[in-house]
């Protein structure tokens, strides 16, 4: 049998951890061929993306809950931060499970503050329907 990365016949069948491919120990890094390398770091590097819209947004949101107190009832900004909340928690629980640390950390300081803000919007908002 060969390793499906580089050809060479292989010496003991070694599988690729994620797609199974036999691979030698020269190709295959933390149980990964080169092919799922390049694909986990790709989800690494999307999730990076996404974490930086989501802290982007974040800002604008307080910003926006400073400058104008008023504009806390409004219901597009409540969704605003739900969804942010909802991005930030499922990229926390991918990242654990494919194992990036750094991202699924970042990710998890992101939904406390979207907790927190998502939370403090909700209040108001209640408190607001209640007058």
């Amino acid at each position: 049998m060969r390793c499906r990365s580089c050809g060479r016949p292989l010496e003991t069948l070694t599988l690729c951890v994620r797609c199974r491919r036999p691979t030698c120990d020269d190709c295959r890094v933390d149980g990964l061929c080169p092919h799922c390398r390049e694909v986990m770091e790709s989800y690494r590097r999307d999730w990076e993306v996404w974490l930086g819209y989501v802290e982007e947004r974040m800002a604008e949101i307080g910003a926006v809950v400073s400058s104008r107190p008023s504009c806390v009832v409004c219901p597009v900004l409540r969704e605003l931060s739900l969804s942010l909340l909802k991005t930030a928690w499922e990229i926390e629980e991918a990242a654990e499970r494919r194992g990036f640390e750094e991202v699924r950390e970042r990710a998890e300081r992101l939904r406390k503050g979207l907790f927190k803000v998502a939370g403090l919007i909700l209040a108001r908002q209640m408190a607001a329907s209640r007058e």
